[in-house]
């Protein structure tokens, strides 16, 4: 096809997602390239954006279907179509696009079983507790400034180069980094919870690193803490995420968004991974989850037995429900959750919940159910 048409083509497809024109829509997706689906118009908006903006759900789901588009392209206000959605409904296609395993990025509430989320012990609480008091003494030994400090130089910096990769854009990093001085500038951790909400890789990224020693990060050989010179007084070098999660769970100024109560959390999980869950044994969370109090927002991520594009054939959709009882174990964030409306409750790492229900179901989410531990 000449590069005339090509451009014709182009801006016949653009002004049909900007118009809600989804006959258009169909005819012209099929013809067009790659870097045309993702080209940027007025203000770097993508068709995606546009259509996304203006809540075409059946532009933007036919959009979201296409392995050529790009979702995570930012307009000139820095914005990807998820983040420029018209309403709920919108959001809602792009979460469960996530849930297929396309962009696992835009959604915290649902987690996949590439990753180990849990540790199973026997004596969980007993390790849950020596995890907590021991990242206790960070706060009660180093000043704050230090430890974000360390969080800047060790941690986020070193992260620079993978926000890059994932993004092809310095803009992620910039926003983290600017949150990041405003704690340090008003030595005060609250900004620490809009870096984990922000619409940016860095939850994800933060919730891989926790979880790839799992509660065993004290103990694992080459680690800061078997240094014969290591101080509880002196920020610990190379152990961001640790810090990260020690001011969110220790410090003083969360008490008052501190919650207890029961919550959920869809997941996509193999049948062999299920399996693994039985009533009666504990379990330890190796990273932070993102719940929420309201079922049917969870239960909607989760979705039935998955047969979806993406990596995530024959994964079974599991509501995991969770009891919790210590006030430190669960951060309330709707504050600052970019997604308010899902009532999103952050659960803290090395927490210890006992399995006191598994339910295998048929057409609808299996549930699993755990129950806070207790000295």
């Amino acid at each position: 096809m000449p590069a005339g048409a090509e451009d014709i083509n182009w801006k016949k497809f653009y002004t049909a997602c900007q118009n809600g024109d989804l006959n258009t829509v169909q005819l012209l997706l099929p013809t067009l390239k790659s870097d045309q689906l993702n080209k940027h118009g007025a203000n770097k908006n993508t068709a995606l954006h546009v259509a996304s903006c203006h809540g075409y759900s059946g532009i933007v789901e036919l959009l979201l279907q296409h392995p050529d588009i790009d979702h995570t392209l930012k307009d000139l206000e820095g914005r990807t179509p998820f983040k420029s959605a018209l309403d709920d409904q919108i959001k809602q296609l792009f979460l469960k696009v996530a849930g297929c395993g396309t962009e696992g990025e835009y959604n915290r509430f649902i987690a996949d079983d590439d990753i180990e989320w849990h540790d199973t012990y026997p004596n969980a609480y007993r390790i849950a507790k020596d995890n907590h008091d021991f990242m206790e003494k960070w706060l009660t030994k180093i000043p704050l400034k230090k430890l974000l400090i360390e969080i800047q130089v060790g941690y986020l910096d070193l992260m620079k180069a993978e926000l890059w990769e994932r993004m092809k854009s310095d803009d992620d990093y910039a926003d983290l980094a600017k949150y990041l001085r405003e704690a340090l500038d008003k030595n005060n951790p609250l900004p620490l919870i809009k870096m984990y909400t922000a619409d940016t890789n860095f939850y994800h990224i933060l919730n891989a690193d926790l979880a790839k020693l799992g509660s065993g990060f004290r103990f694992t050989k080459s680690n800061a803490f078997l240094d014969k010179n290591y101080r509880d007084d002196i920020p610990p070098r190379g152990q961001g995420q640790y810090l990260f999660a020690a001011i969110l769970i220790n410090h003083d100024i969360f008490q008052s968004h501190h919650f207890t109560g029961k919550v959920y959390r869809g997941m996509k999980i193999s049948s062999r991974h299920f399996s693994k869950y039985s009533i009666g044994s504990s379990i330890i969370t190796r990273s932070f989850h993102s719940a929420s109090k309201l079922d049917h927002v969870a239960r909607s991520f989760a979705g039935n037995a998955s047969s979806t594009p993406g990596g995530m054939a024959g994964r079974l959709g599991v509501l995991f429900i969770y009891h919790i009882k210590n006030p430190r174990t669960g951060l309330d964030i709707i504050e600052w959750s970019t997604l308010s409306e899902e009532e999103e409750i952050l659960i803290a790492p090395f927490s210890a919940f006992k399995i006191i229900q598994v339910k295998r179901n048929h057409g609808s989410p299996s549930e699993i159910e755990f129950e806070e531990c207790e000295a």
